[in-house]
């Protein structure tokens, strides 16, 4: 059975929020397919062999030279939550994030709030 999972992603055609569909690949995480579906709403681009890479990313929040990457608008919601709470993740180091980004805290939560404000104007 396949579960067909969503990223939401910056049209290549004209730059506004799209959605990459791909099926969950057979692992403990739900890692992305580099192969999937892409369509678009607002120009109606579809690509039904969209080759997907870490530059397809709507919400992304750069700090540095380093990406923090979401999914959906839900995942970016988590991830500002999760520095704005200070949180942790100590138990096991391959699940936390760099130490880069705990520096750098507040800049992460103040990128991720204008994001969600372009979104709702």
């Amino acid at each position: 059975m396949n579960t067909l999972l969503t990223v939401a992603i910056i049209c290549p055609k004209c730059n506004s929020k799209a959605s990459y569909f791909y099926s969950k690949a057979n692992t403990y995480r739900q890692q992305i397919v580099p192969q999937g579906k892409a369509i678009c709403s607002h120009c109606a681009y579809i690509n039904p062999s969209f080759h997907f890479s870490n530059n397809c990313y709507y919400y992304k929040i750069q700090v540095k030279n380093r990406f923090l990457y979401a999914r959906n608008r839900e995942g970016l919601q988590s991830i500002m939550t999760y520095f704005e709470q200070d949180k942790r993740r100590i138990s096991n180091p391959d699940l936390d994030f760099p130490k880069l980004f705990y520096q750098n805290r507040l800049v992460i939560i103040q990128q991720i709030k204008k994001l969600l404000d372009a979104e709702q104007i």
